[in-house]
């Protein structure tokens, strides 16, 4: 009791991690990267996928360690259908299970539609669509036998707007099948899809071209990769086990439709 008042309960309990089993897809750099180490700080072991960039991924697993979370890194070029179900089987027998699967790789190409190779559309539709309907295909058994699981894609807010290319319409149609995906799991898995806005800490982005975003942003900021990792962690909680077949987007307001009256 503080000054008489007697302080409220909270209506959440923050949920623990502790010893739930994790695949983070794309998990080397980037946001993957973030997500990975903000879910082993949260108590999970973690299963790193990686494509390239081996001596990035093992720096990722030794921070894992040294929060004393367990991390296997685990290869798969996940645009090559065999390669993603053996990356869920070669997890699942290093951690034990899986209790929640995070699809972040996610490679784009932005070539104007039909200037664009048709090997490139195949390249980013399969890493990114395909992918994520494989490796759900593959956890749900596991996680629907055991009554809990959760799945959180990693969209673009640009699925919303027009033209990003084959990028833009391979996240638009991660936002179908994430509900399509929620409907069939439920009640036991949860799957949602969160969709950033161009990431602050984006190191190929330049300078000029993030101040100009951020103008057009209601904001006036760009997000941070902390920020939407935070979120996948929040999503994957307890206490959101009643959310499913949501698109969360992160970008500030940026792609609200507005009327610009004139003066």
């Amino acid at each position: 009791m503080i000054d008489g008042v007697r302080p409220r309960k909270r209506w959440i309990e923050v949920s623990s991690f502790t010893n739930r089993k994790v695949l983070v897809t794309g998990a080397s750099r980037g946001l993957g990267r973030t997500i990975a180490k903000r879910l082993a700080a949260a108590g999970a072991d973690v299963a790193i996928n990686f494509r390239e960039s081996e001596g990035l991924v093992q720096q990722v697993a030794d921070d894992i360690r040294a929060l004393g979370r367990t991390a296997e890194v685990i290869r798969a070029d996940l645009s090559a259908d065999e390669q993603v179900d053996g990356l869920v089987e070669e997890a699942t027998r290093r951690l034990g299970r899986i209790d929640i699967l995070i699809h972040n790789a996610g490679p784009g190409a932005y070539l104007p539609f039909l200037k664009l190779p048709p090997d490139r559309w195949h390249y980013v539709m399969n890493a990114n669509c395909t992918a994520l309907y494989l490796l759900a295909k593959a956890v749900a058994p596991q996680m629907r036998d055991r009554g809990w699981g959760r799945i959180v894609a990693i969209g673009a807010a640009s699925a919303g707007i027009r033209s990003d290319s084959v990028y833009g319409l391979a996240k638009a149609t991660m936002v179908h099948l994430v509900e399509a995906l929620a409907v069939e799991l439920a009640p036991q898995v949860t799957v949602n899809v969160i969709s950033p806005g161009l990431m602050a800490d984006n190191e190929d982005m330049s300078a000029e071209y993030a101040e100009a975003t951020a103008s057009e942003t209601p904001m006036g900021r760009l997000v941070s990769r902390a920020e939407v990792a935070a979120a996948v962690v929040t999503l994957c909680g307890d206490e959101m086990g009643y959310v499913t077949g949501q698109n969360l987007v992160m970008d500030g307001g940026r792609t609200i439709p507005r009327f610009s009256p004139k003066t």
